[in-house]
Protein backbone atom coordinates (compact mmCIF):
# COMPACT_ATOMS: atom_id res chain seq x y z
CA UNK A 1 0.00 0.00 0.00
CA UNK A 2 1.54 3.31 -0.99
CA UNK A 3 2.09 6.23 1.39
CA UNK A 4 -0.74 8.37 -0.05
CA UNK A 5 -3.27 5.60 0.35
CA UNK A 6 -2.17 4.89 3.96
CA UNK A 7 -2.43 8.60 4.79
CA UNK A 8 -5.95 8.81 3.38
CA UNK A 9 -7.13 5.78 5.40
CA UNK A 10 -5.61 7.20 8.62
CA UNK A 11 -7.31 10.52 8.04
CA UNK A 12 -10.68 8.81 7.59
CA UNK A 13 -10.22 6.80 10.80
CA UNK A 14 -9.39 9.95 12.77
CA UNK A 15 -12.41 11.70 11.34
CA UNK A 16 -14.87 9.01 12.39
CA UNK A 17 -13.20 8.05 15.68
CA UNK A 18 -15.22 10.45 17.89
CA UNK A 19 -18.47 9.15 16.42
CA UNK A 20 -17.58 5.49 16.87
CA UNK A 21 -17.35 5.77 20.66
CA UNK A 22 -20.49 5.03 22.72
CA UNK A 23 -21.96 8.14 24.35
CA UNK A 24 -22.20 8.17 28.15
CA UNK A 25 -24.99 10.46 29.38
CA UNK A 26 -25.29 11.06 33.10
CA UNK A 27 -27.54 8.57 34.87
CA UNK A 28 -30.92 9.94 35.90
CA UNK A 29 -31.50 7.17 38.46
CA UNK A 30 -31.81 8.46 42.03
CA UNK A 31 -29.57 7.16 44.80
CA UNK A 32 -31.49 4.47 46.70
CA UNK A 33 -31.56 6.62 49.86
CA UNK A 34 -31.49 3.94 52.56
CA UNK A 35 -28.90 2.27 54.77
CA UNK A 36 -29.51 -0.89 56.84
CA UNK A 37 -27.54 -1.99 59.90
CA UNK A 38 -28.16 -4.26 62.88
CA UNK A 39 -28.53 -2.93 66.41
CA UNK A 40 -28.49 -5.98 68.67
CA UNK A 41 -31.29 -8.09 67.22
CA UNK A 42 -33.12 -5.14 65.64
CA UNK A 43 -32.59 -3.79 62.15
CA UNK A 44 -32.22 -0.01 61.82
CA UNK A 45 -32.73 1.67 58.46
CA UNK A 46 -31.63 5.24 57.82
CA UNK A 47 -33.93 6.89 55.27
CA UNK A 48 -32.76 9.87 53.22
CA UNK A 49 -35.26 12.64 52.56
CA UNK A 50 -32.71 14.37 50.31
CA UNK A 51 -30.49 17.39 50.91
CA UNK A 52 -31.11 21.09 51.34
CA UNK A 53 -28.93 24.19 51.16
CA UNK A 54 -28.41 26.25 54.33
CA UNK A 55 -27.09 29.82 53.96
CA UNK A 56 -24.71 29.87 56.89
CA UNK A 57 -24.35 33.65 56.99
CA UNK A 58 -28.12 34.08 57.36
CA UNK A 59 -28.93 31.20 59.72
CA UNK A 60 -26.06 30.57 62.12
CA UNK A 61 -26.00 32.86 65.17
CA UNK A 62 -24.42 33.40 68.63
CA UNK A 63 -20.86 33.71 67.34
CA UNK A 64 -19.20 36.32 65.06
CA UNK A 65 -19.60 35.55 61.37
CA UNK A 66 -15.81 35.61 60.95
CA UNK A 67 -15.42 32.71 63.39
CA UNK A 68 -18.25 30.71 61.79
CA UNK A 69 -16.77 31.38 58.35
CA UNK A 70 -13.36 30.13 59.54
CA UNK A 71 -14.83 26.92 60.99
CA UNK A 72 -16.71 26.34 57.75
CA UNK A 73 -13.61 26.95 55.64
CA UNK A 74 -11.30 24.59 57.54
CA UNK A 75 -13.95 21.88 57.18
CA UNK A 76 -14.30 22.52 53.44
CA UNK A 77 -17.88 23.76 53.77
CA UNK A 78 -19.13 26.16 51.15
CA UNK A 79 -21.84 28.73 51.77
CA UNK A 80 -24.64 27.74 51.44
CA UNK A 81 -23.82 24.37 52.98
CA UNK A 82 -25.39 21.14 51.80
CA UNK A 83 -27.30 19.54 54.67
CA UNK A 84 -28.89 16.09 54.84
CA UNK A 85 -32.42 15.46 56.07
CA UNK A 86 -32.71 11.97 57.58
CA UNK A 87 -35.41 9.81 59.13
CA UNK A 88 -35.05 6.36 60.70
CA UNK A 89 -36.85 3.03 60.80
CA UNK A 90 -36.63 0.44 63.58
CA UNK A 91 -37.63 -3.13 62.72
CA UNK A 92 -37.96 -5.11 65.94
CA UNK A 93 -38.98 -8.28 64.11
CA UNK A 94 -42.50 -7.73 65.39
CA UNK A 95 -43.28 -4.19 64.30
CA UNK A 96 -41.97 -1.24 62.33
CA UNK A 97 -41.34 2.07 64.10
CA UNK A 98 -40.34 5.27 62.31
CA UNK A 99 -38.60 8.26 63.84
CA UNK A 100 -39.82 11.34 61.91
CA UNK A 101 -41.15 11.28 58.36
CA UNK A 102 -39.25 13.82 56.26
CA UNK A 103 -40.51 16.88 54.40
CA UNK A 104 -43.10 15.65 51.93
CA UNK A 105 -43.93 18.56 49.62
CA UNK A 106 -43.38 21.23 52.31
CA UNK A 107 -39.82 22.21 51.38
CA UNK A 108 -39.20 21.86 47.66
CA UNK A 109 -38.23 19.21 45.13
CA UNK A 110 -34.79 18.44 46.57
CA UNK A 111 -36.47 16.92 49.63
CA UNK A 112 -39.55 14.78 50.24
CA UNK A 113 -37.98 11.41 49.44
CA UNK A 114 -38.50 9.41 52.63
CA UNK A 115 -41.49 7.39 51.41
CA UNK A 116 -39.61 6.42 48.24
CA UNK A 117 -36.53 5.49 50.29
CA UNK A 118 -38.79 3.38 52.50
CA UNK A 119 -40.06 1.47 49.46
CA UNK A 120 -36.52 1.05 48.11
CA UNK A 121 -35.55 -0.40 51.49
CA UNK A 122 -38.18 -3.13 51.08
CA UNK A 123 -41.11 -1.75 53.07
CA UNK A 124 -44.46 -0.14 52.31
CA UNK A 125 -46.03 2.78 54.20
CA UNK A 126 -48.94 0.53 55.17
CA UNK A 127 -46.57 -1.71 57.16
CA UNK A 128 -45.48 1.06 59.54
CA UNK A 129 -47.00 0.57 63.00
CA UNK A 130 -45.83 3.68 64.89
CA UNK A 131 -44.17 7.01 64.13
CA UNK A 132 -42.41 8.94 66.88
CA UNK A 133 -41.90 12.64 66.15
CA UNK A 134 -38.85 14.43 67.57
CA UNK A 135 -40.50 17.82 66.94
CA UNK A 136 -43.06 19.42 64.65
CA UNK A 137 -40.87 21.34 62.19
CA UNK A 138 -41.89 20.82 58.55
CA UNK A 139 -38.82 18.80 57.52
CA UNK A 140 -39.78 16.17 60.10
CA UNK A 141 -43.53 15.91 59.51
CA UNK A 142 -44.35 17.01 55.94
CA UNK A 143 -43.90 13.43 54.74
CA UNK A 144 -46.78 12.27 56.95
CA UNK A 145 -49.27 13.36 54.29
CA UNK A 146 -49.74 13.36 50.53
CA UNK A 147 -52.51 15.43 48.95
CA UNK A 148 -53.88 16.02 52.44
CA UNK A 149 -54.20 12.32 53.24
CA UNK A 150 -52.17 10.17 55.64
CA UNK A 151 -49.30 8.33 53.95
CA UNK A 152 -48.97 5.90 56.89
CA UNK A 153 -52.62 4.88 57.23
CA UNK A 154 -52.06 2.16 59.83
CA UNK A 155 -49.54 4.00 61.98
CA UNK A 156 -50.09 5.57 65.39
CA UNK A 157 -48.42 8.97 65.67
CA UNK A 158 -46.67 9.81 68.96
CA UNK A 159 -46.09 13.51 69.74
CA UNK A 160 -44.81 15.07 72.96
CA UNK A 161 -47.74 17.03 74.46
CA UNK A 162 -45.71 20.18 75.12
CA UNK A 163 -44.69 20.20 71.46
CA UNK A 164 -48.28 19.77 70.28
CA UNK A 165 -49.55 22.41 72.69
CA UNK A 166 -47.21 24.93 71.07
CA UNK A 167 -47.43 24.18 67.33
CA UNK A 168 -51.09 23.18 67.16
CA UNK A 169 -52.19 26.21 69.18
CA UNK A 170 -53.53 29.36 67.46
CA UNK A 171 -52.58 31.55 70.43
CA UNK A 172 -48.95 30.43 70.14
CA UNK A 173 -48.98 31.24 66.44
CA UNK A 174 -50.25 34.78 67.08
CA UNK A 175 -47.40 35.43 69.55
CA UNK A 176 -44.68 33.84 67.42
CA UNK A 177 -41.99 35.55 65.39
CA UNK A 178 -43.02 36.18 61.75
CA UNK A 179 -40.36 33.82 60.41
CA UNK A 180 -41.81 31.02 62.56
CA UNK A 181 -45.49 31.49 61.68
CA UNK A 182 -45.56 29.22 58.58
CA UNK A 183 -44.46 26.29 60.75
CA UNK A 184 -47.75 26.41 62.67
CA UNK A 185 -50.03 25.92 59.66
CA UNK A 186 -47.75 23.20 58.32
CA UNK A 187 -47.90 21.36 61.64
CA UNK A 188 -51.70 21.46 61.63
CA UNK A 189 -51.82 20.36 58.00
CA UNK A 190 -49.57 17.35 58.64
CA UNK A 191 -51.05 16.16 61.94
CA UNK A 192 -54.76 16.90 61.57
CA UNK A 193 -55.56 13.97 59.21
CA UNK A 194 -54.13 11.58 61.82
CA UNK A 195 -56.12 13.27 64.60
CA UNK A 196 -59.31 12.84 62.57
CA UNK A 197 -58.46 9.18 62.06
CA UNK A 198 -57.92 8.69 65.81
CA UNK A 199 -54.27 7.86 65.20
CA UNK A 200 -52.48 10.43 67.39
CA UNK A 201 -51.26 9.95 70.94
CA UNK A 202 -50.05 12.99 72.87
CA UNK A 203 -47.85 12.09 75.83
CA UNK A 204 -46.23 14.16 78.56
CA UNK A 205 -44.10 11.68 80.47
CA UNK A 206 -43.82 8.18 79.10
CA UNK A 207 -45.65 5.88 76.74
CA UNK A 208 -46.45 2.17 76.74
CA UNK A 209 -43.92 1.26 74.03
CA UNK A 210 -41.10 -0.63 75.75
CA UNK A 211 -38.86 -0.35 72.68
CA UNK A 212 -38.52 3.45 72.82
CA UNK A 213 -37.21 5.62 75.66
CA UNK A 214 -37.99 9.34 75.51
CA UNK A 215 -35.28 11.88 76.45
CA UNK A 216 -36.30 15.50 77.02
CA UNK A 217 -34.14 17.86 74.94
CA UNK A 218 -36.01 21.16 74.78
CA UNK A 219 -34.74 24.40 73.29
CA UNK A 220 -34.72 23.88 69.56
CA UNK A 221 -38.48 23.67 70.01
CA UNK A 222 -40.58 23.73 73.22
CA UNK A 223 -41.10 19.97 73.26
CA UNK A 224 -38.14 18.62 71.30
CA UNK A 225 -37.28 15.05 72.32
CA UNK A 226 -34.65 12.41 71.59
CA UNK A 227 -35.59 8.74 71.31
CA UNK A 228 -33.38 5.92 72.53
CA UNK A 229 -33.75 2.35 71.31
CA UNK A 230 -31.96 -0.56 72.97
CA UNK A 231 -31.59 -4.18 71.91
CA UNK A 232 -29.44 -6.86 73.55
CA UNK A 233 -27.30 -4.24 75.27
CA UNK A 234 -26.70 -2.14 72.13
CA UNK A 235 -28.34 1.27 71.98
CA UNK A 236 -28.89 4.17 69.58
CA UNK A 237 -30.09 7.69 70.44
CA UNK A 238 -31.96 9.54 67.69
CA UNK A 239 -31.21 13.16 68.47
CA UNK A 240 -33.37 15.04 65.96
CA UNK A 241 -32.07 18.60 65.54
CA UNK A 242 -29.36 18.66 68.18
CA UNK A 243 -27.07 19.64 65.28
CA UNK A 244 -27.76 21.35 61.95
CA UNK A 245 -24.25 22.09 60.65
CA UNK A 246 -22.17 19.49 62.42
CA UNK A 247 -18.74 20.61 61.20
CA UNK A 248 -19.31 24.02 62.78
CA UNK A 249 -21.43 23.17 65.83
CA UNK A 250 -19.33 20.23 66.97
CA UNK A 251 -16.23 22.40 67.12
CA UNK A 252 -18.17 25.29 68.64
CA UNK A 253 -21.42 24.12 70.31
CA UNK A 254 -22.29 27.74 71.14
CA UNK A 255 -23.28 28.29 67.51
CA UNK A 256 -27.07 28.24 67.27
CA UNK A 257 -29.47 28.48 64.33
CA UNK A 258 -32.34 30.88 63.70
CA UNK A 259 -34.77 27.95 63.63
CA UNK A 260 -34.25 27.51 67.40
CA UNK A 261 -37.34 28.67 69.31
CA UNK A 262 -35.09 29.34 72.32
CA UNK A 263 -31.48 29.68 71.08
CA UNK A 264 -29.98 29.98 74.58
CA UNK A 265 -31.73 26.85 75.81
CA UNK A 266 -30.95 24.98 72.59
CA UNK A 267 -27.27 25.82 73.05
CA UNK A 268 -27.31 24.63 76.67
CA UNK A 269 -28.96 21.38 75.56
CA UNK A 270 -26.37 20.84 72.83
CA UNK A 271 -23.42 21.48 75.19
CA UNK A 272 -24.85 19.14 77.81
CA UNK A 273 -25.61 16.23 75.48
CA UNK A 274 -22.45 16.43 73.37
CA UNK A 275 -20.46 16.09 76.59
CA UNK A 276 -22.60 13.14 77.73
CA UNK A 277 -22.40 11.37 74.36
CA UNK A 278 -18.61 11.79 74.22
CA UNK A 279 -18.10 10.55 77.79
CA UNK A 280 -20.54 7.63 77.55
CA UNK A 281 -19.62 6.61 73.99
CA UNK A 282 -23.26 6.65 72.86
CA UNK A 283 -24.10 5.84 69.26
CA UNK A 284 -26.32 8.60 67.88
CA UNK A 285 -28.37 9.23 64.74
CA UNK A 286 -28.78 12.88 63.74
CA UNK A 287 -31.37 14.26 61.37
CA UNK A 288 -29.02 16.75 59.68
CA UNK A 289 -25.59 15.15 59.66
CA UNK A 290 -24.37 13.68 56.37
CA UNK A 291 -26.47 10.63 55.48
CA UNK A 292 -26.87 8.17 57.11
CA UNK A 293 -26.08 10.47 60.05
CA UNK A 294 -25.09 7.62 62.39
CA UNK A 295 -21.92 7.68 64.46
CA UNK A 296 -20.14 8.80 67.61
CA UNK A 297 -19.24 12.14 69.20
CA UNK A 298 -15.54 12.21 70.10
CA UNK A 299 -13.95 14.78 72.41
CA UNK A 300 -11.33 16.83 70.56
CA UNK A 301 -8.75 19.38 71.67
CA UNK A 302 -11.22 22.08 70.69
CA UNK A 303 -14.85 21.02 70.95
CA UNK A 304 -15.77 17.66 69.42
CA UNK A 305 -15.43 15.69 66.21
CA UNK A 306 -17.69 13.22 64.42
CA UNK A 307 -16.82 9.55 63.86
CA UNK A 308 -19.28 7.92 61.43
CA UNK A 309 -20.04 4.24 61.86
CA UNK A 310 -17.92 2.03 59.65
CA UNK A 311 -19.77 1.11 56.47
CA UNK A 312 -21.46 -2.27 56.82
CA UNK A 313 -20.78 -2.57 60.54
CA UNK A 314 -23.41 -4.00 62.86
CA UNK A 315 -23.66 -2.67 66.41
CA UNK A 316 -23.47 -5.18 69.26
Amino acid sequence: MNFCKKTAIAACLLAVAPFSQASAPFSQVENPGFYHFKLGRYQITALSDGVSELPLDKLLINEPWGKIQHLAAINHLRNPATTSVNAYMINTGEKLIMIDAGSGDFMGSHLGKVSQALKSAGYTPEQVDEIFITHLHPDHIGGLIENGNPVYKNATLWIEKKEADYWLNKDSELKADETEKPFFSQAVKAVEPYIKAGKVRFYSDSHPDSVITRITSEGHTPGHVFYKVTSDGASLVMVGDLLHVGDVQLEDPNVAIRFDTEPKRATETRIRFLKEFAVDGDLIAASHLAFPGVGYVIKAESGYRWKPVSYGADIR
